[in-house]
């Protein structure tokens, strides 16, 4: 992450890190999106991933999957495309410590 980043980031800075990094490596034609992963299965003789997709919009039968193989796979499950929020209970929280270890709390 970029040292001007705070070091907990709103959830729009890191979406315009991982745009522009993936644009400064071109890695963004690689990028499959509005794609549901159906299975990923790792071959052991092949060493491959094996992945199956269907669209995420449109035609979803099972005759409209596409295999594919490949060396690796990433996990993107887009856990950063939503905030998360604080409960409204919890705005008023107060936690006080009585230690300067990390591991205290």
């Amino acid at each position: 992450m970029p040292s001007e980043l705070p070091t907990y980031p709103h959830h729009r800075q890191i979406v315009r890190y991982f745009r522009d990094y993936s644009r400064h490596f071109g890695v963004t034609p690689n990028i499959r999106f509005h794609t549901r992963v159906h299975s990923v299965d790792y071959d052991v003789a092949k060493g491959k991933w094996k992945v199956v997709v269907l669209p995420s919009q449109g035609v979803s039968s099972e005759a409209s999957h596409t295999e594919e193989i490949f060396d690796a796979v990433m996990i993107c499950n887009g856990h950063h495309s939503s905030p998360v929020t604080v409960p409204p209970t919890f705005k008023s929280l107060c936690v006080l410590l009585n230690s300067f270890s990390p591991f205290s709390v």
